[in-house]
This record gives C-alpha cells, sequence and structure tokens, in this order.
C-alpha cells in the first residue's frame, strides 16, 4: 500500500474513533435540591457533581409501611428523605409513610430494622452505576441495589391498592416479578470503623451483573426480598443503619447514551467517504 493510501485509511480510522459516544464517570452527591441540614423530603433532585452532560436524578425514599398484603408482605410506601450531617453530609431514611420515624440517629439511617426502607433513584436518561459510596453507619452496613429492567418505565412502587401494589418479595406483587433485576448485595461496606463516626466514606462496587444499564435504581438496607437469601448464611439482616453519600456510573457524553451528536455524524460520514474513494482508488 502506497504512504499516501496508508495516511487516509488512518485519517478514516480517527474520524471513525472520534464519532464514538464515550462513556464518562459521573458522581451524583447528596444535597441538590434538599440542601437544609435537618430536614425531612419527600424527594430531592440532584444534578452531577462531576461528569459533563451527566442526567439529574430525583431521589425518593420508599418504605414497607403500607397496608398488609399477607403473603407478600407489606405494600410500599412513600417515606421521608433525611438530609443530615454526621461529618460528611448523606441521605438517610425515616420510614413511616405520612408520619415520618424519629429525627434521631438511627432512625434518619436507611435501614432493616422493623421497617425496610430503599431509595429510588431516577435518572433523566440511563447509566451504569458502578459504585455507591456511604458517609455514615451505625451498627452493620450491608445494602442491596436493584435495577429496572422491565418495558418501559417501573410501576408506582408506592400505591397500597389490592390490583397495582408492590412488595419486596413475594411471587405476585414483589420488585422482581415486577421487573426489577437484583444486581448484588454487598456486605460490610463500612468494615468495622463504621462511617462517618470513627471512619470516613466507604464505597462499595453496585454492578456485579455486567452492562446493566436502566434510569432507575434501588438502594437500600439489606433485603432478603421475601425470604430469599441472596447473601448466604449468617447474614445478620435486621441490624443495618446506613447513609448514602454519593453515587457513581457510566454515562454517555453530551449527544446521550450511545447516540452520536450532530457533529459527530458529520465526521463519521467523512471517514465513510474516505474509505470510499480509497476502495474505488483500488478498483480503478
Amino acid at each position: 500500500m502506497k504512504p499516501r493510501n496508508l495516511w487516509i485509511v488512518w485519517f478514516a480510522s480517527w474520524l471513525m474513533a472520534a464519532s464514538v459516544p464515550v462513556m464518562a464517570t459521573a458522581v451524583w452527591t447528596s444535597g441538590g435540591t434538599c440542601n437544609v441540614k435537618n430536614t425531612l423530603y419527600t424527594n430531592c433532585v440532584v444534578s452531577s457533581s462531576t461528569g459533563f452532560g451527566s442526567p439529574s436524578v430525583t431521589v425518593a425514599a420508599i418504605s414497607d409501611t403500607g397496608a398488609s398484603t399477607g403473603t407478600d408482605g407489606n405494600a410500599l410506601a412513600s417515606a421521608w428523605v433525611g438530609y443530615y450531617s454526621n461529618n460528611t453530609n448523606n441521605f438517610g431514611v425515616s420510614g413511616g409513610g405520612t408520619t415520618p420515624e424519629s429525627r434521631s440517629d438511627p432512625q434518619t439511617a436507611m435501614d432493616n430494622d422493623g421497617n425496610r426502607e430503599f431509595m429510588l433513584y431516577s435518572f433523566a436518561s440511563p447509566v451504569t452505576l458502578s459504585q455507591v459510596t456511604l458517609g455514615w453507619s451505625q451498627k452493620d452496613s450491608d445494602i442491596t441495589v436493584l435495577a429496572y429492567q422491565g418495558a418501559a418505565s417501573p410501576p408506582a412502587l408506592t400505591t397500597t391498592a389490592t390490583s397495582t401494589r408492590t412488595t419486596y418479595g413475594g411471587n405476585t406483587n414483589g420488585l422482581v416479578a415486577k421487573g426489577w433485576t437484583v444486581i448484588g448485595n454487598y456486605f460490610d461496606v463500612c468494615g468495622a470503623s463504621g462511617c462517618g463516626q470513627t471512619g470516613g466514606p466507604k464505597s462499595a462496587a453496585a454492578q456485579t451483573k455486567t452492562g446493566v444499564s436502566s434510569s432507575y435504581w434501588l438502594i437500600g438496607a439489606y433485603n432478603n426480598l421475601g425470604g430469599k437469601n441472596l447473601g448466604g448464611t449468617g447474614i445478620d439482616t435486621t441490624s443495618d443503619y446506613v447513609k448514602i453519600l454519593s453515587v457513581a456510573g457510566a454515562v454517555a457524553s453530551a449527544g446521550g447514551a450511545g447516540v452520536p451528536e450532530p457533529s459527530s455524524l458529520v465526521l463519521a460520514a467523512i471517514a465513510l467517504l474516505g474509505l470510499t474513494a480509497l476502495r474505488r482508488r483500488r478498483v480503478i
């Protein structure tokens, strides 16, 4: 191949590579519209603290404080997002439907002591979470992470009506039965020293299923989802009290997840024209 042809191939390849959206890691830190400490909120809008073009996320608290549904357990109900300062700023959950729990620790933490509590992260566009960072813990620090993989958007989590209710576990009304996938359980995230008291923030990987991308993520104190022990033997399921400092994940650069920007499409077209011209030269 002539040197000039080699240059054409190299330049076309570079243009094609430049047209592919770059996946970047973004970090969403607790706060956003919920920026008054020692205050309970129904939901919070969090803008990305890092990551150009990253989607915003709305955070809502969920607890199993709804009406009893028999064998499937209690229906899920709205809870309260607690924004509290304990060395670092963290999101916790004060469960209890219309009546929040005590506003003192550890009840302001997301826990599984009595009622079980999760936080629903609803992103403006799909992301692949890679890390959950806890900024505060007491006693144990086991968490469960789920992503919605069903069709369209997930059914409302906080409806207690018999026909549309959702519960943590169960074969009919449970989260897994309604399109949610268990990504993983992460045990002793904060270690023996804890988070935010004698130790600093600690992180857990949030992705054990390769390539799972979703706009809806549930992060909560460890839950066995209806008696199915997902973490092996000897796991304490009732003593976890944690608060989330931040979550991180992979998102596409400005232009959308997997969707090239107009300028990227132009680059790709130029690259294809270059390769086509080279092929014609060879044929002639």
